[in-house]
């Protein structure tokens, strides 16, 4: 059922005068109800506008005036409906015609003149009805109220309705009629024996009037109970001041085997009628004895009991109860009572009584006493611990003690008095004005203590007892919640602070046994899943009403926490910040996984890593990146050897016209044929078979013929192309003419090469073979002329400027690990 349903169930029975603990059940359609309610709104007749499917309607406080045939006869789903506080007069006999599934019905405080019995035998199903505040005259109940068998609650009352006849209750001798209430203005004036005796299952009768003055019409009235089954008797504004209470009202109540609890309301009680109200505790079954809202007046100088004449039977009384006393003239009660009479006692309650001493006297020496109830008084400190009392060996058995709502204010004195008090294990010290809490010793056997509602801030961590299963701290100024708070804490249960100022809670929260956890109406923003990894037996949590943040940090608490587990989900759980998710509710934030998620983020990083690892080594495996990158570390590293040799010069200096870059394969030609003719022209030719300074790297001796050359010829073949050697040298010949910024290149094709026999390797030469002008050595003698004076022509169109110098003669060089390879064997 929904909390607003449930809270609607609670209001309409204390409306009615009826508690919690009283068992009605509730209507057939409670749990898939409408709830309609139009109270309150000046209303002359019942709406038109209803909806068919209507299953409560609330028409209360309204200015309707009568109940029509045709009003509710499109509300065939109807099962409660409050007509209670308007100016009803007249009931149609078929009203109810077409509403069988009505349950509660309620009429109160109308003015109907007579009590409308014929209407109801179209609701047979009725279980709850509400007749009282009515103009009726008697209290004659039609034999249609035979027919409403399942009837349980019944509430009359009329101003002018003097007398309860035998006759008037008949129709209801069979009924399961278990609650009768005469409120609201009943004045009787005359009772007839047997009137009750109708009533063969009521369990509870209420009656509000006055019986100043007619104790005969009591003692009928309990006399009749006496055939029931009555359990519990309500008697409201039972006595005035100006009552005279020399006579025992009370003669035939302890005759009544059944009667478990008697209460007063609203009612002037003096010292004198609890004196009457006493020997009859010890002489019936009487268990749970209330005095609620009354004036006390101590017209005798005290309460005195100390039993019965001739009676030794022990009072099965278990509970006294005072809630709401009004002290007339401030006379508080001296009370004498011999104890040893009452050994079931295990429930006092004095509440809102004005309290401001305890009577140490009284309360401590009730020995079987379990729980203690002295909320909404006036005391304090020494108030209740009074110095002039002797607390040795006192509250033997008690086991809960309520102190809340008064005012005090020293935890670590209150704490060391409950010592005396050896069975003790819960005490609720809310709404006091404790503050500032010093070192503080707690029984070992206290294991829940309430606090809430007291000014205590942080400093109430260091006045907690390690044995504490239940801590209530809720509206206490905390503003820090610390993993070193807890650990101090090692049973604890259950743990409330809501209402506090918490911003955030530690990144580790560590409480084994914890299993419920509230921190709603705090200043929270986070919650992940580090913080509560530390609960492994959390089973309810309430972290509602909270400034949440609706961002990636809220992403495991919105996705994989389990909702059960929280309390008012997910109405109470709302947006905070960013400002677009304001008042929303977290329910409704659903964060992109991928971005909020590290886990996947971490696999597609590494996923992307790797993708492009691959990527990048098939690109350096198709465009060999990897020799390429050897060959600039080459270079890098002879080019380096040679500044650390030789500053720069502002004119470049060549010993060679030409290095002649070729496969071996193609030697024959290269030394009978291009070297013969160039040097015969007078060009210095550098080849290396015969320029290779020994000693040196093969790839520095390649480096520094093409550094010391103004131009390097390439002799392309087939054979050229296969060798890695003519690779080195290309390579190192086009970075250096990139250098130098001056085209030094020179190829001479000595055979066809078709493109798709140079291999994918040697992309570059594809390339500039492709982009270059290259000569190519004819077959025949008379073109072979102008291919030597096409070849001598760009060797002799060189910068003028250039100079040349001689080979160097001294062959000396740094000492070298490794000599140089025979080049003639690698190509």
């Amino acid at each position: 059922m929904s909390y607003q349903v449930c809270l609607f169930w609670l209001l309409f029975y204390s409306s009615m005068g009826w508690t919690a603990s009283q068992d009605w059940g509730m209507p057939s359609c409670a749990k898939k109800g409408v709830w309609i309610n139009r109270s309150h709104q000046h209303l002359k007749e019942i709406p038109k506008d209803l909806p068919e499917s209507t299953q409560y309607l609330d028409l209360s406080y309204n200015n309707l005036t009568s109940l029509n045939d045709v009003d509710l006869q499109l509300l065939q789903n109807l099962c409660f409906l409050r007509l209670s506080n308007n100016r009803i007069r007249f009931v149609s006999e078929a009203c109810f015609q077409m509403n069988s599934n009505l349950e509660i019905l309620d009429l109160s405080h109308n003015l109907l003149e007579t009590i409308p019995y014929l209407p109801l035998r179209y609701v047979l199903g009725l279980r709850v009805l509400d007749i009282s505040g009515n103009l009726y005259r008697s209290y004659s109940l039609g034999n249609t109220f035979a027919t409403l068998q399942k009837m349980t609650v019944l509430n009359l009352g009329s101003p002018h309705a003097p007398c309860i006849n035998k006759k008037d209750f008949t129709s209801l001798h069979n009924v399961t009629l278990k609650v009768v209430k005469f409120s609201n203005g009943v004045n009787l004036q005359k009772y007839e024996a047997g009137s009750l005796v109708q009533l063969q299952m009521l369990e509870e009768l209420s009656i509000n009037m006055s019986f100043c003055g007619k104790v005969p019409m009591l003692t009928a009235m309990l006399r009749d109970l006496n055939q029931t089954k009555v359990r519990n008797i309500t008697l409201g504004y039972f006595s005035s001041k100006d009552c005279n209470q020399s006579i025992d009202p009370f003669r035939g109540l302890s005759d009544i085997n059944t009667l478990e609890k008697l209460t007063f309301t609203h009612s002037w009680i003096s010292s004198s009628l609890i004196t009457y109200i006493l020997p009859k505790l010890g002489q019936s079954n009487i268990q749970v004895l209330v005095f609620q809202n009354i004036t006390y007046d101590d017209n005798t100088g005290g309460i005195y009991f100390n039993g019965v004449n001739g009676s030794t039977r022990i009072s099965l009384m278990k509970s006294v109860i005072f809630d709401g006393v009004t002290h007339y003239q401030y006379n508080y009660p001296l009370i004498y009572i011999n104890l040893t009479l009452f050994l079931h006692i295990a429930y006092v309650k004095f509440s809102h009584s004005g309290m401001n001493i305890s009577p140490c006297n009284l309360l401590p020496d009730i020995i079987s006493l379990e729980v203690l109830d002295v909320s909404n008084n006036l005391l304090d400190d020494t108030g209740f611990w009074r110095s002039r009392c002797n607390y040795t060996n006192v509250f033997p058995s008690l086991q809960k003690l309520n102190l809340s709502h008064n005012q005090f204010k020293n935890l670590g004195f209150i704490s060391s008095k409950l010592h005396q008090m050896k069975v003790l294990d819960t005490v609720d010290l809310s709404f006091n004005s404790i503050d500032n809490p010093d070192t503080c010793s707690w029984p070992a056997k206290m294991t829940t203590l309430i606090l809430s509602h007291n000014p205590l801030g942080n400093t109430v961590f260091n006045c907690l007892s390690k044995y504490f299963l239940v801590l209530d701290l809720s509206y206490t100024q905390i503003d820090a919640l610390s993993s070193d708070a807890l650990s101090r804490l090692p049973r604890l249960t259950k743990l409330y602070l809501t209402g506090n100022f918490i911003k955030q809670l530690p990144s580790h929260l560590e409480a084994a046994h914890l299993h419920t956890l509230y921190i709603n109406f705090n200043s929270i923003n986070i919650i992940s899943q580090n913080m509560l990894q530390g609960l492994p037996q959390l089973r309810q949590l309430n972290a509602g009403n909270n400034t949440l943040y609706c961002t990636c940090d809220m992403y495991w608490f919105t996705a994989k926490f389990d909702k059960n587990l929280l309390v008012e989900w997910p109405d109470s759980y709302t947006c905070n910040y960013p400002s677009n998710w304001a008042g929303k509710t977290l329910a409704t934030y659903n964060p992109n996984i991928i971005i909020c998620n590290q886990l996947f983020q971490a696999l597609i990083g590494v996923g992307t890593g790797v993708f492009m690892c691959i990527v990048l080594a098939l690109l350096c495996y198709c465009c060999d990146a990897v020799w390429y990158f050897r060959m600039l570390c080459m270079w890098i590293h002879v080019k380096r050897s040679q500044s650390r040799k030789s500053g720069e010069m502002e004119t470049p200096i060549y010993q060679f016209d030409a290095f002649i870059s070729y496969s071996e394969e193609d030697s024959v030609w290269v030394t009978d044929h291009l070297l013969v003719t160039l040097e015969n022209a007078a060009f210095r030719i550098c080849i290396h078979k015969r320029d290779f300074t020994p000693g040196q790297l093969v790839i520095e001796n390649i480096i520094n013929c093409i550094e010391n050359s103004y131009k390097t010829i390439f002799v392309l073949s087939k054979q050229f192309v296969k060798s890695e050697w003519c690779h080195y040298e290309l390579y190192f010949a086009q970075h250096r003419s990139l250098n130098i910024q001056q085209d030094s290149i020179i190829f001479v094709l000595l055979e066809p090469i078709p493109s798709n026999s140079v291999p994918r390797k040697f992309v570059k030469l594809r390339k500039l073979l492709n982009r270059k002008t290259y000569l190519e050595w004819p077959q025949e003698a008379q073109k072979q002329q102008i291919f030597w004076s096409n070849l001598k022509g760009i060797l002799e169109t060189g910068n003028k400027s250039i100079v040349l110098i001689k080979a160097p003669t001294d062959a000396a060089l740094d000492d070298t690990d490794q000599v140089l390879s025979h080049k003639s064997s690698l190509r």
